[in-house]
């Protein structure tokens, strides 16, 4: 009997995930997709390198800083807000690994902010409390943060929603710089029990395009940046307790100087648990190694012709 159930929770959640995919407008309102345009960069658009295969983080935040408002101030008419974001950093950066945090900090500083605190929060997991990562993400969506998430497999995707299904499923819903497709994926998550990403979540089956696939995509930290209604001053938290009395948080104020401003202006850094391996950057994701059977079953093969096919009088 529970084989039974087990199979129709699968089903259902297969079914879920189907009805994302066709769906995403209905589901989650607005959302932003910046594809790479990998070797195909137009012209116009003035890069520094010929192809944007590492920038994965640059698409990323670019998402990240239209959905929150802080977006181009003045849009041109060719593309839409997220693409002009991009170009930006494409212009400025060479086709190489980043993080969400120093894109942030880049385009503050390309774009100088008057009046105004911008706030950046960094969570990184705790594996003694895994759940608390999901908690902290989704108090920070319903305030309409905007998600930047790492992947361990050195990747990074814009995060819109968590949900669970009736059968008790855990789900995330992103978009995705590699997957040539505009609109949101939805995928099952797990979390991980056993080994070195114990207490962690991972994404299940994991497809940033139609050639490889993660079985388990390691969700490592998010680089949220609030929307622009939100300023953080001196007393600031981001969810209502206080940070600088929790060991787990520090706040941090970093200076952004800006060429045409005579002082520099401060962006407040919120980090949750910060591990050793600080802001590890995404861009050429690892490819999984395939397994050693399809590296001899070739080698199989040849021989068992070579044995069918030889020469007898050899």
């Amino acid at each position: 009997m529970e084989a039974v159930d087990r199979v129709k929770g699968r089903a259902g959640f297969f079914f879920l995930l189907l009805f994302f995919l066709m769906v995403p407008s209905i589901a989650l309102g607005t959302t932003f997709d910046v594809n790479k345009y990998w070797s195909n960069i137009p012209p116009g658009i003035d890069p520094t390198d010929t192809s944007d295969s590492s920038m994965c983080w640059a698409a990323t935040a670019s998402n990240v800083l239209a959905y929150t408002g802080w977006g181009i101030d003045n849009p041109g008419t060719t593309y839409f807000e997220q693409y002009e974001i991009y170009h930006e950093f494409l212009s400025h950066f060479p086709n190489a690994p980043g993080t969400g945090i120093n894109a942030y900090q880049s385009y503050f500083q390309w774009h100088p902010v008057i009046g105004a605190s911008p706030v950046i929060v960094q969570l990184y997991p705790e594996p003694d409390n895994p759940n608390l990562f999901l908690q902290q993400a989704q108090n920070l969506l319903s305030q309409d943060y905007g998600l930047y998430l790492s992947l361990q497999i050195g990747h990074a995707v814009t995060l819109w929603s968590f949900g669970t299904t009736g059968t008790g499923f855990n789900y995330i819903t992103v978009t995705d710089s590699d997957d040539y497709y505009s609109g949101t994926r939805t995928y099952e998550i797990i979390p991980i029990t056993e080994g070195l990403w114990s207490g962690y979540w991972a994404i299940h089956n994991y497809r940033p395009n139609d050639r490889v696939t993660f079985e388990y995509a390691i969700m490592r930290r998010i680089d949220a940046l609030a929307p622009l209604s939100i300023s953080a001053g001196d007393d600031f938290v981001p969810f209502g307790f206080n940070v600088v009395e929790s060991p787990k948080w520090t706040r941090v104020n970093l200076p952004i100087f800006a060429p045409e401003l005579q002082n520099p202006f401060e962006v407040k850094v919120f980090r949750y648990s910060v591990p050793g391996d600080l802001d590890e950057p995404d861009g050429p994701y690892l490819t999984p190694e395939p397994p050693l059977i399809a590296y001899l079953f070739p080698c199989l093969i040849g021989w068992c012709f070579w044995k069918r096919f030889r020469n007898p009088s050899a």
